[in-house]
């Protein structure tokens, strides 16, 4: 059954790939050197990874293992971490502003 989950991350490789080839560069940042957010991305993708495995494994460890506590806490400070990084850099992984929309988040 994990095959479908492997098959998944190909075929949105392949996604990633194509589209970053056929897309054109948008008019404002065509001509400008990028930077891309490495931090920013990391301390997300430990947000997303220690938030899913605390609350996915929390059940079979128990609420009070120190592997779910300590997951748990690591989700809490790297998000915390992510949001104050975020909102002081002129080109976030996330805008933050997006949030003050209300019908972005509706």
């Amino acid at each position: 059954m994990r095959s479908v989950f492997y098959l998944t991350f190909i075929v949105s490789m392949a996604g990633y790939i194509a589209s970053y080839h056929t897309i054109p560069r948008d008019k404002k940042t065509a001509g400008k050197q990028f930077r891309f957010d490495y931090l920013g991305l990391v301390l997300l993708i430990i947000a997303i990874v220690t938030f899913i495995y605390g609350f996915s494994n929390a059940n079979k460890l128990g609420w009070s293992s120190p592997v779910i506590d300590g997951s748990l806490a690591a989700f809490v400070i790297a998000s915390i971490i992510f949001i104050i990084y975020e909102n002081k850099i002129s080109r976030p992984v996330v805008k933050l502003d997006l949030f003050k929309n209300r019908v972005f988040l509706s």
